[in-house]
């Protein structure tokens, strides 16, 4: 869904509607010396018995209640002085249609494709916007992964970049992994068979059922922005807080330790999760794990 110059009044409703989205989360202060922001589903990268905390940045958006599965995924307008304002939400299908309207607007793109998991095949997996560059105003840039910001084409000399994420190869590294029980991933429907939440033993069980190793974190620490958690060389006791695969064979599965309470999280509960995966459920994604 897009909108141009030539708004209709389907078209200008759409770009109302993504407005409300933008104006509806809160700003965060840029950091200059970064191009980018990191992705709500990049692998969270853990060194062995160190304590790390992670932004909810990181965190599945199922998890936080994201809304991108229903909002529209970007408006592009050439606005009276010329410039093009553009609002774009990450983890969208069809970026071919973002890049076609940068370009018909004279604005420079440059395509990165990365591995991605497979339900994050073909999406958006990440935009970078020099925001140092000459030309350019980033107006909003935040953890939700909506950008907001005006190029100008004739004083603008670079690119925005845009991610994509495509088939991975065996053993290869997932730069753009989606939740672990979404459509197309590996563990599609466990939670329909099983509830929410899901124990640790029953998703070891589930993961070698269909052939994935799986590495774990302990989560012992959960407060408003972050959580804090430890490589555990042996599976943790608890309920699963989120999985992604690292690799088309390995799973990382996060799993609450007893005692840990995630309720400090923003948002939708984490209990209450499972209704995302349970919504669609069906007989047959029921069935495959029966």
């Amino acid at each position: 869904m897009n909108a141009t110059e030539e708004l209709s009044g389907f078209e200008a409703r759409l770009l109302a509607e993504l407005r409300e989205v933008v104006e509806a989360r809160p700003a965060t202060a840029h950091d200059p010396d970064r191009r980018g922001f990191g992705r709500a589903r990049r692998t969270v990268a853990l060194v062995a018995a160190v304590t790390v905390l992670a932004v909810l940045a990181v965190l599945t958006p199922a998890l936080l209640g994201s809304p991108r599965f229903t909002q529209p995924a970007f408006a592009v307008r050439t606005l009276p002085d010329g410039s093009v304002e553009v609002i774009v939400e990450e983890h969208f299908d069809e970026p071919t249609r973002l890049r076609q309207e940068l370009v018909s607007h004279g604005v420079a793109v440059e395509v990165i494709e990365v591995a991605g998991s497979p339900s994050e095949v073909g999406k958006l997996s990440h935009l970078f916007v020099p925001e140092d560059a000459e030309g350019v105003e980033v107006r909003r840039s935040s953890p939700s992964h909506v950008w907001e910001f005006v190029v100008d084409p004739d004083r603008f000399d670079g690119a925005i970049t845009l991610e994509i994420a495509r088939a991975a190869q065996p053993g290869e590294h997932l730069y753009a992994t989606g939740d672990a029980f979404a459509e197309g991933e590996p563990l599609e429907g466990l939670p329909c068979a099983l509830g929410w939440p899901i124990d640790s033993a029953e998703l070891a069980r589930a993961a070698a059922r269909v052939g994935l190793d799986v590495s774990w974190i302990a989560v012992t620490n959960v407060t408003d922005n972050s959580w804090g958690g430890k490589d555990a060389a042996r599976r943790p006791d608890g309920a699963v807080f989120f999985a992604h695969l690292n690799t088309p064979e390995t799973l990382q599965v996060s799993v609450l330790v007893p005692g840990t309470d995630p309720r400090g999280l923003p948002g939708k509960d984490w209990r209450d999760a499972g209704e995302r995966y349970t919504s669609s459920c069906s007989p047959q994604t029921i069935d495959r794990w029966r």
